[in-house]
């Protein structure tokens, strides 16, 4: 893995750490979620090795489309699989 990439994805980490962080305090932060998109979008996702961020990116908009307190949880559970994900990649 280049550095370059390495870089990428501890940034897109620490952006969804910072929706995560949103969630929980009971706020949905429409520009983090826009920005994970968009830095998968200007090149993570087109790493073969990291496609299927995309399906989790999904997952996680699909779980704030109608923002409700109640399905914050479902927001920050699927932040962690996110995170987890990425630091997969990031340490192998």
């Amino acid at each position: 893995m280049t550095t370059s990439f390495a870089r990428e994805l501890r940034r897109l980490h620490r952006t969804v750490l910072m929706m995560r962080t949103e969630l929980h305090e009971g706020n949905v932060d429409e520009g983090l979620i826009a920005d994970i998109g968009a830095q998968l979008e200007h090149g993570i996702a087109l790493r073969p090795e990291a496609r299927h961020l995309n399906e989790l990116v999904d997952a996680l908009r699909e779980d704030l489309l109608t923002p409700r307190p109640e399905l914050y949880r479902d927001g920050i559970r699927s932040c962690d699989r996110l995170m987890d994900a990425i630091s997969v990649l990031v340490h192998g």
